[in-house]
């Protein structure tokens, strides 16, 4: 099976120290599974016309341009064991989907909140997207919801809004290993992520130094 993939994440220079855990093995994953890997690191300092994280949209347009699929990772997000082809296949490449997106975690104020607004929930720190017309659409209209920049939860309640009008093409996980929260985390998990975590850089580095043996690439 052919996988031309891309792997891609962004940060801003809050999130250097966190970055400098997480993109390695990101990276290293990346070359594993013959993925291309793309890292943007985003300075505000007015440049950026948006918050940060609308500037993924963008990139996953630009990304999309030159790969089938893309993998979107938060920098946030640690890679607790090295990536294999099987775990790509059975996350995204053997489902019938464009989008494959997981709901955040159960409790969440988020979820229940968006749930409350939109009538769905979905979770924009790791998820999957296959080039097509539906994708291409998708992410122009992602973008094109400016109305909701001052909102909440931003770019993430963009997406549900688009998705409550039309989720055809897309498979909405309730949980998933390739966004794997912490407070599920458990070992031999692919992923951990630390959104709304206290600490943050502390723990992330607790939690790579105890995977190390895991992943074997870094």
């Amino acid at each position: 099976m052919t996988r031309d993939i891309a792997f891609v994440t962004a940060f801003s220079p809050t999130y250097t120290a966190i970055a400098e855990i997480t993109l390695p093995r990101m990276a290293a994953a990346a070359k594993a599974a013959g993925a291309t890997f793309y890292s943007h690191a985003l300075d505000y300092n007015g440049r950026m016309e948006r918050p940060l994280g609308w500037m993924k949209i963008p990139l996953l347009r630009q990304a999309l341009e030159e790969h089938a699929a893309v993998w979107y990772i938060d920098a946030d997000v640690l890679l607790c064991r090295e990536i294999t082809h099987r775990d790509l296949d059975a996350w995204f490449f053997d489902r019938h989907a464009d989008l494959v997106i997981a709901r955040d975690y159960g409790g969440s104020p988020a979820r229940e909140l968006q749930r409350a607004e939109f009538g769905i929930d979905a979770q924009v720190g790791s998820f999957f997207l296959r080039r097509s017309a539906w994708t291409a659409k998708l992410v122009d209209e992602w973008w094109a919801q400016d109305d909701l920049i001052p909102h909440q939860f931003q770019e993430q309640a963009a997406l549900c809004r688009l998705l409550a009008k039309d989720r055809s093409h897309a498979q909405i996980d309730e949980q998933a290993e390739y966004n794997r929260w912490l407070r599920h985390w458990k070992p031999g998990d692919a992923t951990c992520h630390f959104a709304g975590i206290d600490n943050r850089f502390n723990v992330i580095r607790e939690l790579s130094l105890c995977s190390l043996r895991s992943f074997a690439a870094v």
